[in-house]
């Protein structure tokens, strides 16, 4: 009985310094940055979005902007999601179309 107590006290004791602790995400990748930012098509506007995943099923497309989760019709931020690819996510709005990579494009450097 004096062991059950025991336990029990310890473990209130210790369930606040656990509590605490910052827990990392597991589906967050390795390499997880926040600096990716939209790459506009027409409106040659550039702001901060960030898209993280996307998620193709049978019939069901959705993608990870901003820590949110999305489908397609969605507004993210005044924007209208139109479609949602392999590789990234075309939004609209009145001022034009925007298109979020999930991977920064690469550039060629000149020699």
């Amino acid at each position: 009985m004096k062991n059950r107590i025991y336990c029990t006290a310890l473990l209130f004791i210790c369930l606040p310094v656990c509590a605490e602790k910052q827990i990392n995400d597991p589906t967050k990748p390795a390499l997880y940055s926040s600096d990716v930012e939209e790459v506009a098509i027409e409106s040659g506007s550039i702001s901060k979005q960030r898209l993280t995943a996307i998620f193709i099923r049978r019939n069901t497309r959705n993608a990870i902007i901003n820590d949110t989760f999305y489908k397609k019709g969605d507004y993210v931020s005044g924007r209208k999601i139109i479609s949602i690819e392999s590789g990234r996510v075309i939004l609209k709005n009145s001022q034009g179309t925007t298109q979020l990579n999930l991977i920064s494009p690469i550039k060629k450097l000149k020699n």
